[in-house]
């Protein structure tokens, strides 16, 4: 039932271990269809190969992982043989998927500020998928089904597109096991530019692994501060589509304004293949409406911002059966959530 891996370099051991994200609650949910569908919308409006197929087979698969993980309260990319809600097919579900607790696909894709997760999802390769939105959890499969022939001559896409407006200017990436700014001193969490994501097609298997990438961005008042993380990372790369790339702000971009971005591609140190795409930045959403001027506001936010990092340190700390750690950093969590509330109790706009 696994379909070989194509078009990345990334084994199946390394790709087992990508644990999942954790997010906030979503709204109802929606079909494996519907998901591939929107999916399939997401990468055309960027330039990407879209008409993914979707497999009912793998979406029943990721809706039995989904209710495992209901039961269990594990989120997780294996089950318990010893559960008695176990299954197989929820298994090889949780094995090759992205998977999301809480998030749902009616307020956009689950995975936007996990960039190792959109990565996959968003591959020129993919071709065909499994999906499931069910009991608060979210599943989708990835790499196999990376079956979409690779292009006969080279090929450079990005997300955003090329020419795509209306780019959120920041991201606060958080993920498990790692982000990937974390290997160019951006942990989790901080507010960095929008992680852009850029692919090279129709690289022959064998080289894919040895293809680089350097990257510049810039607007018109002058070079944005840009970390480049392609799939050559030791760290990251294994869990990367091949020849691929992250390139990352270090900080977050001005709003309302127009970018370049600049790929170079080269393998044993000699350029294969120059990419350039622009694009446009909108608003934050929560900048989307003029803010009202008051100290008091900004503070109530940041105990909401230091709670839900608190709140995701506990899980991953959890995961990794740090389960003191995890009880003190939900402790401090509980905290930060209470100082936030009275905050807002005593807020008044001025």
């Amino acid at each position: 039932m696994v379909g070989k891996r194509a078009a990345t370099g990334a084994s199946l051991a390394t790709l087992l271990v990508l644990c999942a994200i954790l997010l906030p609650a979503g709204a109802a949910a929606i079909s494996g269809p519907e998901i591939v569908q929107q999916l399939s919308q997401q990468r055309e409006a960027n330039g990407i190969p879209g008409g993914l197929a979707e497999r009912p087979d793998w979406s029943a698969d990721c809706a039995r992982h989904n209710y495992y993980g209901a039961q269990t309260g594990e989120l997780r990319h294996s089950e318990d043989p010893s559960s008695p809600f176990y299954s197989a097919e929820g298994n090889w579900a949780a094995e090759n998927s992205v998977l999301a607790s809480g998030a749902g696909w009616s307020q956009g894709n689950p995975w936007e500020e996990a960039p190792i997760h959109l990565i996959q999802m968003l591959a020129p390769p993919l071709s065909e998928m499994g999906a499931a939105e069910n009991d608060n959890y979210n599943c989708a499969t990835t790499w196999p089904g990376y079956h979409r022939p690779e292009p006969t001559s080279l090929v450079a896409y990005s997300y955003p597109g090329n020419g795509v407006s209306g780019v959120v200017p920041t991201e606060r990436a958080s993920e498990s096991p790692f982000v990937p700014g974390e290997e160019v001193g951006l942990p989790e969490g901080a507010a960095t530019g929008r992680y852009l994501l850029a692919y090279l097609s129709g690289v022959d298997p064998s080289d894919a692994p040895d293809v680089t990438a350097t990257a510049t961005l810039s607007a018109a008042a002058g070079p944005v501060d840009l970390r480049v993380v392609d799939s050559t990372n030791e760290e990251v790369g294994g869990y990367m589509p091949q020849p691929s790339a992250f390139l990352i702000p270090a900080q977050p971009l001005k709003p309302q304004t127009a970018y370049q971005a600049e790929v170079t591609w080269s393998m044993e140190g000699a350029q294969i293949f120059e990419q350039r795409f622009g694009f446009t930045t909108g608003n934050n959403p929560d900048e989307a409406v003029a803010p009202i001027k008051n100290e008091r506001r900004g503070r109530c936010a940041r105990y909401s911002r230091a709670a839900s990092s608190l709140r995701r340190r506990a899980t991953r700390a959890r995961h990794h059966h740090l389960l003191a750690r995890s009880r003190r950093l939900r402790r401090l969590a509980k905290q930060k959530s209470r100082q936030a509330r009275h905050c807002r109790a005593h807020f008044r706009p001025s």
